[in-house]
């Protein structure tokens, strides 16, 4: 896995200075669909959000379809419920898939479970593993509207721990919603949002596609 690991990790750094072309990059990839780290899948997975990131929107639906394509074998080997005898990081790598398989891999019937699944977290939390919710809380925001975020917001102030108000806080920064986003940028002033958390809020807003640009301005 180490070696698996440095190979893309460097492989993807000659993406970034200009010396590899982005759709070489992406044929390597595919020829690791078989991979099962979680270390490599980080970096893998890594790669990915910030393509999509730089992306031009026009180009973005042909970069889902290959995520798509991309995850498919190993988020239908983990499932969405751990396994009897798993590894911490198996748990781990299942989270950090799904959630970009119903993100920026933007796959109709992960969002429609997770959407199921957040549900009957509300009613009962218990029931819904704890690698898995920062990926249902991802992917609800990322395809939430106004009453999703209204949400958000009240779990936010209500959290019952610092990790859960960031969970909340910080998807507020990934929705689509330009004015959802604008607000999202006035509670770093209004008082709504710790002070030493502000800029982090901010930097969230601007790597946010639908809002970089509002972000800046701001």
């Amino acid at each position: 896995p180490i070696e698996r690991f440095n190979l893309i990790n460097d492989l993807w750094a000659t993406v970034q200075s200009g010396l590899t072309p982005i759709s070489k990059y992406l044929d390597f990839l595919s020829l690791v669909r078989g991979e099962s780290d979680q270390s490599v899948w980080a970096t893998i997975l890594g790669s990915l959000h910030y393509l999509y990131r730089v992306m031009p929107s026009s180009s973005r639906p042909l970069l889902e379809s290959y995520i798509r394509e991309l995850l498919a074998p190993i988020t239908q080997e983990l499932g969405w419920r751990p396994m009897e005898g798993e590894s911490t990081l198996a748990g781990q790598l299942r989270g950090e898939v799904l959630g970009a398989l119903g993100t920026i891999g933007n796959d109709g019937p992960t969002q429609a479970h997770a959407r199921s699944l957040y549900d009957q977290y509300k009613e009962r939390p218990d029931t819904i593993d704890g690698d898995v919710l920062p990926a249902l809380v991802s992917i609800m925001a990322q395809t939430g509207g106004p009453r999703v975020y209204e949400e958000f917001v009240q779990n936010s102030r209500e959290a019952r721990t610092p990790q859960e108000e960031q969970r909340y806080q910080f998807a507020l920064a990934t929705f689509k919603d330009p004015d959802l986003l604008a607000r999202t940028l006035s509670m770093t002033l209004d008082g709504s949002v710790r002070t030493q958390n502000g800029p982090f809020l901010i930097r969230a807003v601007l790597m946010n596609p639908a809002a970089n640009k509002l972000a800046w301005k701001f």
